[in-house]
């Protein structure tokens, strides 16, 4: 049985949502609709969508700005940028910070789903990731080793650590990129972060091929042993 695709469409126009999202189920989406960027990691954490569809105006927001928090979630999903701003520096600006790809309104929605329906085929939102003998699933948050069945489900905050470790495979990634991506600000997670990569590291240490090495006081990298 084939797996719904699944769009997650935001614009604060509500009559082009409204036409796009019709279009899209249409065309066998599952679609998630929403008018501002408010929890926009946590939206893509939970839906996991194949493709973004992101107007770049979003109420005093300007989207691409967002751009950073989206890769740090999701380095695969594709995000089609629509808008009425037609200037080249929003659209270099979209396109150098990730966007796949960029349609100016007023735009044919035919053109929409060929564009999001081939970006689905061709680059869909990765379910697993596997680094040595470990495999970590996105939709269950868990971490199976190739030589056992039994998988570990790891807490929202440290899936969150060890997706983004994982994405930056054998490279380091500074604490502050992870805090901002599991602190919401507050500086009480300095001392929290400690204690989740403690578990992380008791949590893969049956697989003897990977380790989380520490760049003291800078970072954190997901790496293979030697």
């Amino acid at each position: 049985m084939q797996e719904t695709k699944k769009a997650l469409l935001i614009d604060d126009d509500i009559a082009i949502c409204s036409l796009l999202t019709l279009a899209l189920q249409e065309a066998g989406y599952q679609v998630h609709f929403q008018s501002s960027l408010t929890g926009l990691t946590d939206v893509i954490q939970t839906f996991a969508p194949n493709i973004i569809i992101l107007d770049v105006e979003i109420g005093a927001r300007n989207s691409i700005d967002t751009l950073p928090e989206i890769k740090a979630i999701t380095e695969t999903t594709p995000i089609i940028f629509i808008s009425s701003h037609t200037q080249s520096d929003f659209i270099v600006r979209a396109i150098e910070g990730g966007g796949t790809h960029y349609l100016k309104k007023p735009f044919d929605t035919d053109e929409l789903l060929v564009y999001a329906d081939k970006l689905c085929k061709s680059n869909q939102l990765s379910r697993e990731l596997y680094f040595g003998r470990t495999k970590l699933s996105i939709r269950t948050r868990t971490i199976t080793f190739t030589d056992s069945d039994n998988p570990h489900r790891l807490g929202k905050k440290e899936f969150e650590i060890l997706r983004l470790l994982a994405l930056n495979f054998n490279s380091y990634v500074s604490r502050e990129q992870i805090l901002s991506l599991v602190s919401s600000g507050e500086t009480s997670y300095e001392h929290s972060l400690n204690n989740m990569i403690f578990r992380l590291r008791g949590y893969l240490s049956p697989d003897k091929t990977v380790a989380i090495k520490t760049l003291h006081t800078q970072g954190y990298r997901l790496c293979e042993l030697e």
